[in-house]
């Protein structure tokens, strides 16, 4: 599925956040199917298939000054 990552001045970062072991379990991505891979990266190895593992999303905006 394509995304659209901008929207005029305001930029988008996915990352995935396991909240059982309280920590990020990737790095930040452009595209949200990146972070969802590497949350099913960290609920495949053994012992984190129980795992609360969401994406975070994080919107930064650039203003542009003339």
């Amino acid at each position: 599925m394509p995304q659209k990552n901008y929207h005029d001045h305001f930029i988008f970062s996915f990352r995935a956040d396991c909240t059982t072991c309280e920590t990020y379990v990737g790095r930040r991505r452009i595209s949200e199917l990146e972070a969802l891979t590497d949350a099913q990266k960290h609920k495949s190895i053994s012992g984190n298939e129980e795992h609360n593992v969401k994406i975070e999303v994080t919107q930064s905006h650039h203003i542009l000054i003339p």
